[in-house]
């Protein structure tokens, strides 16, 4: 079956999410590598 396109947004919502939590949680030093890399996907 083919998700449709709200279920892929609401997917990718659930990760930014999940991803911004992550980053929370993390040390500053870390913080800084993933916001790198989380910029790429904004």
């Amino acid at each position: 079956a083919v998700a449709s396109l709200s279920d892929l947004e609401t997917v990718e919502e659930i990760i930014k999410h999940d991803i911004y939590a992550f980053i929370e949680q993390q040390t500053d030093e870390l913080d800084k590598v993933m916001a790198y890399f989380t910029k790429g996907w904004s």
